[in-house]
């Protein structure tokens, strides 16, 4: 499980692609999420999280899907269900975070 920049490493690890972005800023996001996804099952679909990242995944690795959107369509969520690898490119642990 990658958080933040742990998504950001497993991805660039693993063969996917991870682009510099202009925010950089922390702030409030909505995501949609796949709720049929492992990641998020039993969830709702639409969640309030608390960002903090100044990079992209740009390009997801072979066998990953992405789990989860931002609201201007960026992957916030990585899912790979076979090799039980996962991550996300917010902070569930901060308490503006729904579900964390």
């Amino acid at each position: 499980m990658g958080i933040s920049y742990g998504a950001q490493v497993i991805v660039d690890h693993l063969g996917g692609k991870v682009e510099k972005n202009t925010g950089g800023e922390s702030k409030e996001e909505t995501l949609t999420v796949d709720t049929m996804s492992t990641l998020f099952a039993g969830q709702t679909d639409k969640q309030n999280v608390w960002v903090s990242h100044s990079a992209d995944i740009a390009e997801l690795p072979e066998g990953f899907t992405a789990s989860a959107k931002d609201s201007t369509g960026n992957i916030a969520a990585i899912s790979n269900d076979e090799q039980q690898i996962y991550a996300i490119q917010f902070h569930p642990e901060d308490y503006r975070s729904e579900n964390g």
